[in-house]
């Protein structure tokens, strides 16, 4: 018994032995965190063999990692159909199903989505190589640029035209790589001819562009690689999304008898619509109710109320007509229909502002042309309203000022006239003549408290374009904070200049405006329309108050 319980134990130990060395290896505990990525270290067959005749490749990495990222990240263009993956430590071998094509240059990339185990971290580029089967190796190479939030692990696919118009929703591309952490990519072994080159995040990872789902990038043209020209560099990228999707009500709120919440499949621009948009039917009386209020309020996304004035029973029947719905991105819905349940409670609370926002943010307002956005939580009658606002100073004199709607609960107030520096000064809402649908108000004035900054808050970015060409040029300075604010300059010559601009740090590049629009025009993949040609300033612009930097140089090439 003893001698069988000894064998027992050390069946156990080989098994657990066993199992430990056929799973991917864990980390040791403790010690320092490993932030060091993944590496690959050696390929076979080298990078720039020729005449090669093997069935199988291999890639040897720096580190452990998870085997399932690995294999995910090899690309090999043309593409190879794969007959096994196997491993022998750090090195994996690719198997074959495929004869490969004679005379043919393949480049095989081990893109950033590899993962070590130790700590998850990424390789930092993608990593080709390059083999032929024939005497030579095609030696054209493209190389860019993909400007985007999260551009690691961006998809570049080169298709060539062979005088042929090229459909991403439908084929595969015949040169592929992929983005690295510092936004660099490189095409390499492509050969002579005309290409169209996109940048995808390809989310399914199926090679395919799809219009719904997929954020892309587009080339400003095509490009044409030859034996005398076999290098292009500068193909950049900047990445956006399409939605097509047009708009939905989802559903209908009586939150009580005057307000309707309205859910919809995605925010709509309200921006773009009015209360003729939209109506209540009355199937049990056969009548209809018109809608007076439209306004964003406290709402969420993809929410926005609407009030009317009426009475209904609880066991009427009734729906929501949308004639119309846009969403952000223009995609317009006509005629939707949803059932509203009737809600008998009384609306019994006046309107109030709950939100106030400000040129600069903690009340505080520009002295050359301040503006003060006030938020109320309930819809009122903006059509021909008089002196229900006054701006003034700690002497109560009145400045000038206007007033445009976005919507019924929203005020966007512009001061006229022009505000003294570090100034104290009120705005001064009569709530009297703010009425919401249920007829509530409050018989008061309410004062808000705001102060101009100065001059010496600010800082400035100046310089000159050098480029080619009369077109013209606008300038964007992007705050790297999200919530940071940015500027907007349009050349009519070669020199631009930002003033009154909020100390921190920014991105400053620019584009030319070939419809003169004022807006980057992004191009399209499906029709192809090619984006408009832009460029990045190489360095972080870092602007501290009262020192505006100066003979910034912007260069097209």
């Amino acid at each position: 018994m003893a001698k069988k319980s000894i064998i027992n134990t050390y069946i156990v130990i080989l098994t657990g032995l066993i199992l430990f060395n056929c799973a991917n290896p864990l980390p040791p505990g403790g010690g320092e965190i490993d932030k060091i990525p993944p590496e690959v270290v050696e390929v076979y067959p080298p990078n720039g063999t020729t005449n090669f005749s093997g069935d199988e490749i291999e890639i040897s990495l720096s580190e452990w990692c998870d085997k399932r990222s690995v294999q995910n990240a090899i690309f090999i263009s043309p593409q190879i159909n794969i007959l096994e993956y196997s491993w022998t430590g750090k090195t994996l071998t690719i198997s074959f199903d495929d004869t490969l094509k004679p005379n043919t240059t393949y480049t095989v990339t081990v893109g950033t989505d590899i993962e070590d185990l130790n700590n998850r971290n990424k390789m930092t580029e993608a990593f080709n190589f390059v083999f032929s089967t024939g005497s030579k190796i095609d030696i054209c190479q493209v190389n860019g640029n993909v400007y985007d939030k999260e551009q690691a692990g961006i998809m570049i696919y080169a298709y060539k035209k062979n005088g042929e118009d090229i459909t991403p929703s439908e084929i595969k591309p015949n040169y592929l790589t992929q983005v690295g952490t510092n936004g660099n990519y490189k095409l390499l072994g492509l050969s002579e001819g005309e290409y169209r080159i996109f940048a995808i995040r390809d989310k399914f990872r199926d090679l395919i562009y799809d219009v719904e789902e997929d954020d892309f990038g587009v080339p400003f043209s095509d490009i044409f690689l030859s034996e005398k020209d076999s290098i292009f560099t500068g193909l950049n990228y900047l990445i956006t999304t399409r939605d097509t999707t047009k708009p939905h009500l989802i559903n209908v709120t009586n939150t009580d008898k005057n307000n309707i919440l309205v859910e919809c499949s995605e925010p709509i621009n309200i921006s773009k619509l009015s209360t003729l948009d939209f109506y209540i039917y009355d199937s049990t009386n056969d009548g209809s109710v018109d809608i007076k209020y439209l306004f964003k309020g406290k709402a969420k996304d993809n929410f926005f109320f609407l009030s009317f004035k009426n009475d209904f029973n609880e066991d009427d029947e009734l729906f929501l007509i949308a004639n119309k719905l846009i969403d952000m991105s223009n995609n317009i819905t006509e005629n939707e229909r949803v059932e509203l349940v009737p809600n008998v409670k009384p609306d019994t609370s006046y309107p109030k502002i709950f939100k106030t926002e400000t040129d600069y943010g903690n009340n505080l307002i520009d002295y050359d042309s301040a503006t003060i956005t006030l938020y109320l939580d309930e819809g009122f009658n903006t059509k021909e309203q008089n002196n229900l606002i006054q701006f003034v100073n700690k002497s109560n004199q009145i400045f000038n000022s206007e007033i445009n709607y976005p919507d019924d609960a929203t005020m966007n107030i512009k001061i006229i006239d022009k505000l003294k520096q570090k100034e104290d000064y009120k705005l001064k809402v009569d709530f009297s003549k703010i009425v919401d649908a249920a007829g509530n108000k409050i018989d008061s004035v309410f004062s808000f408290d705001f102060n101009t900054v100065s001059e010496t808050n600010f800082s400035g970015v100046s310089g000159k374009i050098i480029k080619k060409g009369t077109e013209k040029v606008v300038v964007i300075l992007q705050s790297i904070l999200k919530e940071g604010r940015n500027y907007k300059y349009n050349c009519e010559n070669s020199n631009f200049k930002f003033e009154k601009v909020i100390p921190g740090d920014y991105f400053l590049w620019s584009f030319i405006d070939k419809n003169e629009d004022g807006e980057y025009n992004f191009g399209e993949v499906l029709p192809f329309q090619p984006a408009e040609v832009f460029t990045f300033h190489p360095d972080t612009i870092s602007l501290r108050a009262r020192w505006p930097i100066e003979d910034v140089i912007i260069k097209f090439e």
